[in-house]
């Protein structure tokens, strides 16, 4: 059981690290961060978010998507919709701007995951897919019991 403890947390971690890198990298030729890679996808395929619906899509905490979301909107890539006073219930769509920007973080996020993938047909990608998915609502499930506590 260790074994498979430890090459579960050491992989997952290794890729984390791998896409943490490659997403500096790849922002960092356009000038812009890896942190916006996520903001900017997310907001690409909808008709806009809020920043609470962006925050739980980028599985970010509150004040690291609005510093992000302060940035892009500095960058000319956002805008706000003026539906309301409260700026954190507007809907944040992105400009021309950040959806050229988008396209091309797009394409590059599939020409790397093609990449990656290149190895695993149809099948096995789904199944890893599938396979990952239920292991991230059990450990959510398993981590929303502990509460915060230092239980044991």
């Amino acid at each position: 059981m260790q074994n498979r403890y430890n090459k579960f947390t050491l992989l997952i971690s290794n890729i984390n690290k791998c896409i943490q890198k490659i997403k500096a990298k790849e922002m960092e030729l356009l000038s812009l961060k890896g942190a916006y890679v996520n903001c900017i996808l997310n907001l690409n395929n909808s008709n806009g978010l809020t920043l609470n619906e962006l925050k739980n899509l980028c599985n970010e905490d509150k004040s690291a998507v609005s510093r992000t979301i302060s940035s892009l909107e500095n960058l000319g890539f956002i805008s706000y919709s003026k539906n309301t006073t409260e700026k954190y219930n507007n809907l944040i769509t992105l400009t021309q701007k950040g959806k050229e920007v988008a396209k091309i973080i797009e394409e590059k996020v599939n020409e790397l995951f093609c990449k990656c993938s290149t190895d695993l047909n149809l099948s096995k990608r789904d199944d890893f897919y599938n396979s990952l998915e239920l292991i991230s609502l059990n450990l959510q499930q398993l981590s929303d019991n502990y509460g915060g506590k230092n239980e044991r």
